[in-house]
């Protein structure tokens, strides 16, 4: 606990103040905000890391630097203005890249997890869920397709009750 504090005010605290330094202010996203919590509690419950942990710590690593870069390009006027971050030093295109470069990347981690471990039926659903904003991730969307969204949450919730009828009253 007391590391995780000492991380939250050297990220944002004089003189380190690690969200002003290009490349370490990513580092610290994707190192702590998901996969921090997720390693700690393997370790600390004695979990032995399977294939599957690694894979779900290589998408938690990724997504909060991607959502990171996001925000920056949301905020690039109001930053390059009063403080240095990644976006402000290597530009808007380049942090778009990476963003689409890391959505293809949790794409492809996502397609071999489905292809090549066999995963609890109920993930599949989550999978449906999640699948528009990794689509748009990829595409770069700005605007998230309100109506592709519900669609696909409407799936996701019928397969999820499907299978939760399927294995919990129907025993399969």
């Amino acid at each position: 606990m007391c590391f995780s504090l000492l991380i939250t005010w050297t990220y944002s605290a004089k003189p380190l103040k690690f969200k002003e330094r290009p490349g370490i202010d990513l580092l610290i996203h994707g190192i702590f905000v998901l996969t921090y919590p997720y390693f700690v509690t393997m370790v600390l419950t004695k979990t032995r890391f399977q294939t599957l942990d690694w894979l779900v710590l290589g998408i938690a690593f990724l997504g909060p630097i991607s959502v990171q870069l996001e925000q920056q390009i949301r905020d690039y006027e109001v930053d390059r203005l009063s403080s240095n971050n990644f976006t402000v030093r290597f530009g808007i295109p380049r942090s778009q890249l990476i963003i689409k470069i890391i959505g293809i990347i949790i794409a492809g981690i996502v397609i071999f997890t489905v292809i090549n471990i066999k995963l609890p039926m109920f993930i599949y659903a989550f999978l449906i869920i999640c699948s528009p904003l990794i689509i748009m991730k990829v595409r770069q969307e700005s605007r998230r397709s309100e109506k592709l969204v519900a669609i696909l949450l409407s799936v996701g919730f019928v397969l999820a009750d499907g299978i939760y009828w399927s294995i919990f009253y129907f025993r399969l």
